[in-house]
């Protein structure tokens, strides 16, 4: 198979003219011509990612978040994407197209919550839960997404939930005109969660990047299925940061 295969197959899914007008999902490294043995996956393409790719004999990575968002001026022979060129390892990233699609992050977030009668709109989903307030709420999501430490507003008689995998407060206000008791996403500012007791509406921060990395085997899934490739998760991404 081709790169611009393995493209096409998650273009089917999730379609690339569904990505934001900031967002720079599709082939970023590499040409649709190249040949693909081996698939990494990855929530991010780090340099860790990029050298277990190299060291598993991967050609191809299919990372969720792009490697590159703002225009290239020139590539420092140190960079992550250096090291792909040279190593000849083409990169994937499927960004907001899989945030927004029918099963992507938010989907398949609300669906690992539990959350049922859901209905998707764009980036967001809602949905019900079982858990009454806010704080059982948050002891689900901590769970589910293996969150180390989890911040919340608190409220009682919780019914409806918002799902916005990864950065999603920007959403708060329309959720909570949706009739949502509850926004679960990650990335909260500070005045976040003061509008969110404003609007009455519990606030969770359940972090980007565990919101969005239990996506990832659903990815590979979705390309195992329609390939007979080796494709393997990896093993060496870790979250970008310490939590003390």
């Amino acid at each position: 198979m081709k790169v611009k295969d393995i493209y096409n197959i998650i273009d089917s899914a999730a379609m690339f003219d569904m990505s934001e007008e900031w967002d720079n999902s599709g082939i970023l490294i590499g040409s649709g011509e190249a040949e693909v043995h081996k698939i990494l996956v990855a929530l991010d393409c780090s340099f860790a990612v990029a050298k277990e790719a190299a060291e598993k004999g991967c050609d191809l990575i299919v990372s969720h978040h792009p490697l590159i968002f703002s225009p290239l001026y020139s590539i420092d022979s140190s960079s992550v994407a250096a090291f792909l060129i040279r190593n000849n390892i083409s990169l994937i990233s499927a960004h907001t197209n899989i945030d927004k699609a029918e099963m992507g992050t938010s989907a398949f977030a609300a669906k690992a919550l539990g959350l049922s009668d859901c209905s998707q709109s764009g980036f967001w989903v809602l949905g019900e839960t079982k858990e009454t307030n806010a704080k059982s709420l948050a002891e689900k999501c901590k769970k589910v997404f293996s969150c180390e430490k989890i911040r919340y507003t608190e409220r009682e008689n919780i019914k409806k939930v918002a799902v916005v995998a990864g950065s999603g407060s920007s959403f708060l206000k329309e959720a909570a005109e949706k009739g949502a008791d509850a926004l679960i996403t990650g990335d909260v500012k500070h005045d976040a969660f003061i509008e969110a007791k404003s609007l009455n509406i519990a606030l969770i921060d359940a972090g980007h990047y565990e919101t969005e990395k239990i996506y990832m085997p659903c990815l590979l899934k979705l390309l195992k299925e329609k390939t007979d490739l080796e494709i393997v998760l990896s093993e060496k991404e870790k979250r970008p940061y310490l939590i003390g």
